[in-house]
């Protein structure tokens, strides 16, 4: 993690996020669908870490994964959209600070395209914001932490005035990076938003489209760090992760999963799937 830090923050290496190229809120999380329920498409499916010590303050998630490739749920007729990210927050209407890819799908008369964005938001507040376009199969790594501007960008808790929100994503095969602080708003000024880590696939644009198929899938690394800068995986048999979705194929959902792949209760990768095409 030092080297890649070290990599990402020299100077020039951020710009203010404000220069991305902004695109319709419908990109947006479905936040009133946390977790998948029968009969709803919708929600969720992941891994949740939240700390119990009373420091209940998270201040990084970090993702690592190969982009899925998505389907249209329609051969006829369709669009279907996801989404891959790791984030901050977002419970009981708290900002969600995340990033990751956007999956997007559409079928005219059984020819089907697809096309898949690095993206970042701080949801309930701002619209997605898509950067650059990556390819089904790269290896991604998507992070968000609370980062203190004055000193190299480095971890910081909310507590720290100088606290903003920073965002990376870098797509391993095209070697293309977005990296930045959210310039608008202060980490600091939602002192109790930032309570859970996630690392999620996710129904997209409020459920106005059908959620896009996609092969099953594991976050090669997923993790976390408290406030009191201590490092957790999210897929870690923990009394504090929560597995989001159901366990079911058939509904969509995730597992604690081995290195293999095969779900275990002390398995050590977040593997998700929606209707999988496994």
């Amino acid at each position: 993690m030092a080297n890649w830090r070290n990599s990402v923050t020299k100077a020039g290496v951020f710009v203010p996020l404000s220069s991305s190229v902004e695109v319709p809120l419908s990109n947006g999380p479905n936040e009133q669908k946390v977790y998948n329920t029968t009969g709803a498409k919708g929600g969720w499916s992941g891994a949740l870490d939240y700390n119990q010590s009373g420091d209940n303050q998270m201040v990084t998630a970090d993702a690592e994964f190969n982009v899925p490739q998505a389907f249209a749920e329609s051969s006829i007729g369709n669009i279907s959209t996801a989404s891959t990210w790791a984030g901050l927050g977002g419970f009981n209407n708290a900002p969600l600070w995340q990033t990751g890819v956007d999956e997007y799908t559409q079928t005219v008369l059984f020819v089907q395209t697809a096309t898949y964005h690095a993206f970042w938001q701080l949801a309930n507040i701002t619209n997605a914001n898509e950067t650059f376009s990556v390819n089904n199969g790269d290896y991604v790594r998507a992070e968000v932490w609370i980062c203190d501007i004055t000193n190299s960008y480095a971890i910081t808790t909310v507590s720290n005035p100088n606290a903003y929100l920073c965002t990376y994503v870098h797509d391993n095969q095209n070697n293309q990076t977005t990296s930045g602080h959210w310039t608008s708003n202060k980490a600091n000024a939602w002192p109790t938003a930032f309570n859970t880590a996630e690392v999620v696939q996710e129904w997209n644009d409020n459920g106005s489209n059908d959620y896009a198929q996609f092969n099953a899938f594991n976050f090669a690394q997923a993790w976390d760090i408290t406030s009191s800068m201590s490092q957790r995986g999210m897929g870690s048999n923990s009394t504090s992760m929560l597995q989001i979705g159901s366990a079911s194929h058939s509904q969509g959902g995730s597992c604690m999963a081995t290195s293999s792949g095969v779900c275990s209760d002390s398995g050590t990768l977040v593997r998700v799937w929606w209707n999988s095409h496994q």
